[in-house]
């Protein structure tokens, strides 16, 4: 994995064999819809950014209407008036990419989905309504769509689909409306992944890698298979400086699974930016098992403010459970090197996992109340389709024709894994777990009242969609 190469920022130019294979060189148009859904999101949507930055290269002409940041889809289709429209969708996105979908064949346009969902539900995907499903990585499988003028079926991408380094281009920002996620503070003031980011201030988010090597039984990386690939150092910082120069943007959050995964490759970025003093805060996720006393040291000088990590659980059984390929040790060892260099620690847990017991919970809360944590962010355990969770409820029949995907965004259980509680009662067990977080760690409760006071509308709103006794959920 050493070998990594750069990310292009342009692709080699379109050859006149290709491009004369289009329905209309130069002129066909593909539209790209982003559903919005119940859980918001912060950072741009750089999945498709990337797609349409890679098609754009080979002459196609791209439109994002992201529904996200406030686009009117229907208004915006009519008026570029596409050949092919297509959507993302993740679970909780799929039920509006639905609506939309009745809409948009109405008028007579033809579609296509790809996106986590649909990749692992194409049947389900073709049945309700849409003509093309692409199925896993979709740069050149959907170039190969368009340029064969496919209209009908599953089309999945193949080993040789799978993009190289130097075929990746870096994304094209202009293609949304940046404002809206450089100002995710603002909206967002009580999300945790953002308390680095002092209000007021901008932060974009980059994707400098592709692939993860380890498979949690909830995670999709279990079924897409693809290596691992990785942007270098100096096209990290290539963008990086774009960033500043075009948006003023001093806050990064690098969105990788674990961007600790090469260790001399964050060495060097972090060489880089100390060297050309280029001053910046970043935070990103992290591994416990990728860190040691070097790598910490040297980005807590190159700005590194927060690490988000994976901890799941304080109790062994339930990591090896949920196959983690971690430890409970190992976890807290990272959490208090991480303090030790200034670097705060978003803690992530889940609750409603496979087999576990109120012995297993109150292991977790002693792991939170024993470690050194800035932050901590409780969901309910979710078996998302395609997951190797997602299997193991097939298999012990929890799942149900009758689910809203809408659901599936973390703060409910919308599937019942009755092994030891049922819903109602993970939602009062996650419920007393967050009061004791807030009544007995000072540090968190100062920043939930900090934030309170500052957003009082948007924490109560907040509040009143995550507690059970304020919903309609419960």
């Amino acid at each position: 994995m050493e070998n990594f190469g750069l990310f292009l920022r342009k692709q080699k130019p379109i050859t006149s064999k290709i491009q004369s294979r289009y329905k209309s060189p130069m002129k066909y148009k593909f539209a790209i819809v982003n559903p919005k859904a119940r859980n918001v999101l912060l950072t741009e949507p750089l999945n498709i950014i990337i797609l349409a930055t890679y098609l754009k290269e080979f002459g196609i002409s791209v439109k994002i209407i992201d529904e996200v940041a406030g686009d009117d889809v229907m208004s915006a289709i009519e008026s570029f008036k596409p050949d092919l429209v297509g959507f993302t969708a993740t679970t909780c996105a799929y039920p509006r990419a639905l609506q939309l979908l009745k809409t948009v064949k109405s008028m007579g346009y033809l579609t296509i989905i790809g996106g986590v969902h649909a990749s692992t539900l194409p049947e389900k995907a073709i049945e309700d309504g849409f003509d093309m499903v692409l199925v896993g990585e979709g740069e050149k499988t959907l170039l190969s769509i368009i340029t064969k003028g496919e209209k009908k079926g599953i089309f999945k991408a193949t080993r040789q689909d799978i993009l190289k380094n130097e075929e990746i281009c870096l994304p094209d920002r202009k293609l949304i409306n940046m404002n809206f996620y450089l100002n995710s503070k603002n909206r967002l003031a009580y999300d945790a992944n953002l308390e680095f980011v002092p209000y007021g201030q901008r932060m974009a988010s980059m994707l400098t890698s592709r692939g993860c090597p380890f498979s949690c039984i909830f995670c999709h990386n279990t079924w897409r298979g693809t290596p691992i690939r990785v942007l270098s150092p100096e096209a990290i910082i290539s963008e990086i400086e774009e960033l500043m120069r075009e948006h003023g943007v001093r806050y990064f959050l690098f969105l990788d699974d674990d961007f600790f995964q090469i260790k001399s490759r964050v060495v060097k970025f972090c060489e880089l930016l100390l060297g050309g003093n280029i001053k910046i805060n970043w935070a990103t996720a992290a591994r416990a098992d990728s860190l040691d006393d070097e790598v910490l040291r040297i980005s807590s000088r190159a700005g590194c403010r927060r690490l988000s990590f994976g901890f799941e659980s304080g109790s062994q059984r339930i990591l090896d459970v949920l196959n983690k390929k971690t430890s409970v040790e190992k976890n807290f060892i990272a959490a208090k090197l991480c303090n030790k260099y200034n670097i705060g620690v978003l803690g992530l847990f889940m609750i409603g996992n496979p087999t576990e017991t109120k012995a297993d919970i109150q292991l977790t809360w002693k792991f939170i109340k024993s470690t050194p944590l800035d932050s901590v962010a409780i969901s309910t355990t979710t078996p998302f389709p395609g997951t190797q969770l997602w299997k193991w409820c097939q298999d012990k029949g929890y799942i149900h024709q009758d689910l809203d995907f809408s659901d599936f965004y973390f703060t409910f259980a919308p599937i019942q894994m009755p092994e030891t509680f049922t819903p109602a009662e993970i939602l009062r067990i996650k419920r007393r777990l967050i009061a004791k977080i807030y009544l007995f760690l000072p540090k968190i409760r100062m920043k939930f009242i900090i934030n309170f006071l500052r957003n009082p509308l948007v924490m109560f709103q907040r509040i009143s969609n995550y507690v059970p006794f304020m919903s309609n959920k419960d």
